[in-house]
């Protein structure tokens, strides 16, 4: 319980170092987190494992507000498992098989059928964990049993070996978030609601 408090506290300083992302309207381009620039150097493609809608129990769980029932998810996960993206909110990145990160908000997207396309989000923001999280692995589990009715499967196994969790926003059709964004007290905002996912 020591250790936890004492993350949430760590967590809490995180707008002094800049560990999370800040973007905002075009044309500016949002900076990439030092956590995730890893992400940009490995040029690793990320495969879309599931998609849906943001579950309720996640949502009572995480009281993440920015969510909202009716908002969309997707999990993207490379091939050696090392990290785990949760892609949330209505996001172009959703209709793409594969992605890879260029920025925070640009990504080159692969169909199925190994075309690809560069996507440009308007307003975006990343989280990058250097360790596993629980909303990952809550989200993967409702993802899978809301699409295939079963749960402890292969790829509910797989997400549990991640080592690293991200979390990815996408604003471009939520102008009201995109405006309380721009409060002074947003990114602290923020961050208690991501603490809190270590906490409880």
């Amino acid at each position: 319980m020591l250790g936890l408090r004492l993350m949430l506290r760590l967590l809490l300083l995180l707008p002094l170092h800049g560990a999370g992302s800040t973007s905002t309207e075009a044309p500016y381009q949002p900076e990439m987190p030092e956590r995730c620039k890893y992400l940009k150097d490995s040029k690793e493609v990320m495969f879309q494992k599931c998609k849906g809608n943001f579950p309720l129990v996640a949502y009572t769980k995480f009281r993440d507000t920015f969510m909202k029932q009716t908002d969309r998810m997707a999990l993207f996960m490379p091939q050696s498992l090392d990290h785990i993206l949760v892609s949330l909110k209505e996001s172009q990145l959703h209709y793409c098989h594969s992605i890879q990160l260029l920025e925070v908000n640009e990504y080159i997207c692969y169909n199925e059928h190994g075309f690809k396309r560069t996507i440009k989000l308007r307003s975006a923001r990343m989280y990058c964990f250097p360790f596993h999280i629980q909303l990952t692995d809550d989200l993967m589990h409702e993802c899978v049993l809301e699409r295939d009715g079963v749960s402890q499967s292969d790829l509910e196994t797989n997400t549990l070996r991640t080592k690293r969790g991200i979390i990815h926003y996408t604003f471009d059709n939520d102008s009201a978030v995109r405006h309380s964004l721009s409060k002074p007290n947003a990114i602290i905002q923020v961050l208690v609601v991501l603490a809190m996912l270590f906490y409880f």
